[in-house]
């Protein structure tokens, strides 16, 4: 079973956080993860963009038809997000939830955010999959993977209430001469 297949069968409720510096594929991931649930689930799969429009996801995915559906309300908050999910498991249920990315959520500071989505899984008891940006103070160091005692900056609070923090690595982006293999380092939970 490969971490895709493994995250995607992630008991629910459960909070997990995927988190990178910028351009190491997380939207990437975490569609690919809802795009394997959405094909063996029997719910719908809702995928919450922030930063892209779905045009953009389609194009960049080429998103067969499935179960996935894509809400690309621009400054949208937990709590709307939180209604329009409860709307659709009380209609068709529902499976995922995917929000991508955290730092663009609106209303209320980061701490608030993070609770709010934590009490989200717990009250619908569906698994949430959030994608984070990791501030880039790992670059500054001599050992630059991610750690969660120092690179989560605000959004500490978020890798706290997570059941599950996975930091994708990308070597390339220190050292050129490294091939563009994608590391995958499980930093909380067991997955």
């Amino acid at each position: 079973m490969n971490l895709i297949e493994k995250i995607s069968s992630l008991s629910p409720p459960s909070l997990t956080v995927i988190a990178s510096r910028p351009a190491m594929g997380k939207t990437t991931i975490a569609l690919n993860i809802a795009l394997y649930k959405a094909l063996h689930e029997q719910a719908p799969i809702v995928f919450f963009s922030l930063e892209l429009s779905k045009k953009q996801l389609v194009e960049k995915m080429n998103i067969p038809q499935s179960k996935l559906l894509i809400d690309d309300t621009a400054d949208i908050t937990v709590s709307q997000i939180h209604q329009k999910c409860r709307e659709e498991k009380d209609a068709h249920g529902l499976g995922l939830i995917v929000i991508d990315y955290f730092q663009l959520l609106r209303g209320g500071k980061a701490d608030e955010k993070a609770a709010g989505l934590k009490d989200m899984s717990l009250d619908l008891g569906v698994p949430i999959i959030v994608t984070s940006q990791l501030i880039r103070s790992s670059e500054d160091r001599q050992e630059n993977r991610p750690s969660i005692s120092t690179d989560f900056g605000e959004s500490g609070v978020l890798a706290n209430l997570a059941d599950n923090v996975i930091f994708l690595y990308r070597e390339e982006h220190t050292d050129t001469e490294k091939p563009g293999e994608c590391e995958f380092i499980i930093a909380k939970g067991k997955i």
